[in-house]
């Protein structure tokens, strides 16, 4: 069967009291070995048989003082308890052992020895039980006789009695077993584990009380120390209880000796502080612990990342030889770092360099600790690396302040824009009130007059001369006041479509500019555009023509329709004298061309655009898209 591997557990050094005690109140000869195997404790009764000073005695100058030896003569080596090795394997023919008492007298002793306070594979602590059996063995060598061997197990077990009181006295568990695999021996602990008393469970098969222990760890581990002699110790989950428990297992002469402490809230506890651990770990933020005078106690992986040194590197120094700040300011300042001492937390973002000496911004907040009374015991901080996100905050600032730099300019473009269209509208009013003035309604006022005289003139061939000059003039109002509607919304617009509107305002300029050649290439719009896209097509038409008959100086002139279902484009292309494009509309008005800004924010409220292109010499080409299933906003328009 293999070795398994050993596991330690803590000391109990409050055992030995209870021991002390024990040894007090027998009136055998009792000696406590510590792990070296020096003397450290005895009682009276071992200091009349052997001397007072036995305090400090190394194993092996009491055993060559005493000559404790077997009957055979060899020697017997005490220290050998504190390595689990069962003394009373050494006799080679029965359990007597021999030594000179402190006045020299040979005397004959049976031994009770047993192995406590283990920790991982060496004992801490041996109790030693002699048993003075001189006058017996005198009486049987006088009459030739000897004990029987029940008479001989009487008395050992009578020894043996002391070292029970022991065990029982102790809190954690202990049994004993033979190589039979019954038990010798179990404590009132190990009892209540088993949901039994200590009479039920002496003498039975601890395979047969307890079948389902067989395959399990505990099975391997029993079995090792049973048939290697080697003493091991475990950690295991109990199945009866659900417990954890920590085991102890030493060979003895008769089988085996378990002890074992209940180590579940312990376990609890690691798994708890492992569960902490994980989290810390998992943690993305750097975590930095320390204690009140500043020195490193905690660093997580996230810490080694932020900061360049390993976890092995900083526990245990000075935080401030880890962690330099770049203002040597913010170190000294107390009032940084007041409200630490109130238990409020300090955030700050402060510039650190790493290890490699590269400096970096870090944001970080300090909590102070304060234990279950209320006492400052260290500081925790958690850090972040906040280089990149502070450039882009930074370049994100200046990106906004651009940005509103234009809106602002270009809010100031807008409203002198918006200016300069209420400027034209009131111009174009201004205009069409004084062709209606000085047009029709003077016209109007001198027929009214010539009315007037009529009514009160004979009837004659010049009366007749003068209405029929009436007429003439009123048909010539009608055909004027018929001039100013068409500019304002032309009628066939509404019921002949785009490409009849442009065809009849091309011919009305053609009467009137005759010098003009004009192109037109207008496909029918089937009336699949709505009202509002005809409407801003045909006042870009208008205006482009008549930027071409008062600033173009052109001869030539083409017009393009092209309707789809999808997509209209209009297109007005001349052969004048062209002129330089501006990037902006402002300038455009700026220059007077508010019927281009017009048109343009009518194009653009309909979700298409208009382009301007132009070459000095070489004329001019403005071009429209629109969309004609595009959703608009029609009080745009």
């Amino acid at each position: 069967m293999p070795k398994l591997p050993a596991v330690t557990s803590p000391e109990r050094p409050e055992i030995e009291d209870r021991i002390t005690v024990v040894e007090r109140q027998t009136a055998e000869a009792v000696l406590v070995l510590d792990l070296d195997g020096v003397i450290h404790g005895f009682n009276q009764a071992a200091a009349d048989l052997f001397g007072p000073d036995l305090a400090g005695q190394q194993s092996a100058q009491f055993a060559e003082r005493t000559d404790l030896h077997f009957r055979n003569g060899k020697g017997v080596n005490l220290g050998q308890l504190t390595s689990r090795q069962p003394i009373n394997g050494e006799a080679p023919e029965d359990e007597y052992f021999f030594f000179n008492s402190r006045d020299g007298e040979e005397m004959v002793a049976l031994l009770s020895a047993s192995p406590l306070f283990a920790q991982g594979d060496q004992a801490t602590s041996a109790v030693i039980v002699f048993r003075d059996i001189t006058g017996v063995e005198r009486f049987n060598v006088e009459n030739g006789s000897q004990q029987t061997l029940v008479e001989r197990n009487q008395v050992l077990a009578e020894s043996h009695w002391w070292i029970a009181e022991i065990l029982e006295s102790i809190e954690d568990g202990f049994f004993a077993i033979d190589r039979q695999w019954q038990f010798t021996y179990v404590n009132e602990r190990a009892a209540k584990t088993g949901d039994m008393t200590q009479d039920e469970l002496i003498g039975q098969v601890i395979w047969e009380k307890w079948p389902q222990l067989i395959g399990t760890t505990l099975e391997q581990y029993y079995r090792q120390a049973m048939e290697e002699r080697v003493p091991v110790s475990f950690e295991v989950e109990g199945l009866l209880t659900r417990a954890w428990y920590f085991v102890r297992v030493y060979p003895t002469f008769e089988g085996i000796s378990v002890f074992w402490i209940d180590i579940t809230k312990r376990r609890e506890m690691e798994q708890h502080l492992a569960y902490h651990s994980l989290l810390l770990e998992t943690i993305h933020d750097a975590v930095m612990a320390t204690d009140v005078d500043e020195r490193i106690t905690a660093w997580n992986r996230a810490a080694e990342e932020l900061s360049g040194w390993r976890t092995d590197e900083v526990l245990g120094r000075k935080i401030g030889e880890v962690i330099r700040t770049g203002s040597q300011t913010l170190e000294q300042n107390e009032l940084t770092w007041r409200p630490l001492q109130e238990g409020k937390p300090v955030v700050l973002e402060v510039p650190i360099y790493r290890k490699d000496g590269r400096q970096i911004l870090v944001s970080t907040t300090t909590m102070p600790i304060f234990d279950p009374g209320g006492h400052l015991i260290g500081y925790v901080s958690a850090g972040r690396d906040v280089t990149e996100q502070k450039q882009a905050e930074d370049a994100l600032q200046q990106a906004y302040n651009e940005l509103e730099g234009r809106v602002q300019e270009r809010t100031q473009e807008l409203t002198e824009l918006q200016w300069r269209l209420i400027e034209s509208i009131e111009a174009e009013r201004l205009r069409v009130s004084r062709e209606l003035h000085d047009g029709p309604m003077q016209d109007l006022y001198g027929l009214i007059y010539q009315a007037s005289l009529l009514e009160d003139s004979p009837s004659t061939t010049e009366r007749q001369a003068e209405v029929t000059t009436i007429l003439q003039r009123l048909k010539e109002v009608n055909e004027s006041l018929r001039t100013i509607a068409y500019d304002l919304r032309p009628v066939s617009l509404t019921q002949l479509g785009l490409e009849k509107a442009i065809r009849e305002y091309t011919t009305r300029l053609q009467i009137e500019y005759p010098q003009l050649e004009m192109d037109l290439t207008l496909q029918p719009d089937e009336n699949i555009l709505p009202e509002s896209h005809r409407l801003a097509l045909f006042r870009v038409c208008q205006v482009g023509l008549n930027n071409v008959v008062r600033h173009a100086q052109a001869s030539r002139v083409e017009v393009r329709l092209e309707c789809g279902r999808e997509l209209v484009v209009l297109e007005i292309q001349d052969n004048g004298r062209g002129f330089e494009v501006p990037k902006h509309l402002l300038s455009l008005a700026r220059r007077g061309h508010l019927g281009l800004v017009g048109a343009a924010e009518r194009v653009e409220a309909l979700g298409g655009k208009l382009e301007v292109h132009s070459t000095i010499g070489q004329g001019t080409s403005i071009r429209v898209r629109v969309p004609v299933r595009e959703r608009i906003d029609s009080s745009r328009l």
